[in-house]
């Protein structure tokens, strides 16, 4: 697929292997809110959904018209 063995390597990964990162991201940024007196629990749960919504859309759009095309 890539013309290096570096690239190729990453390109070998299982899809359960990416399932960690959001997950220790979210709770980094949780545990770095400064004011917990300003949180706000829905409007957090929103952006999250919104975040997803987008990074799939864009890892579809990557897929499709960058890796085969």
């Amino acid at each position: 697929m890539f013309e290096t063995d570096f690239m190729e390597f990453f390109s070998l990964l299982k899809w359960w292997h990416i399932l960690p990162l959001p997950a220790v991201l979210f709770s980094y940024l949780i545990y770095r809110i400064d004011s917990w007196d300003n949180f706000n629990l829905g409007l957090s749960l929103l952006a999250s959904l919104c975040g997803f919504l987008l990074w799939t859309l864009v890892e579809y759009v990557l897929h499709r018209f960058v890796f085969h095309s």
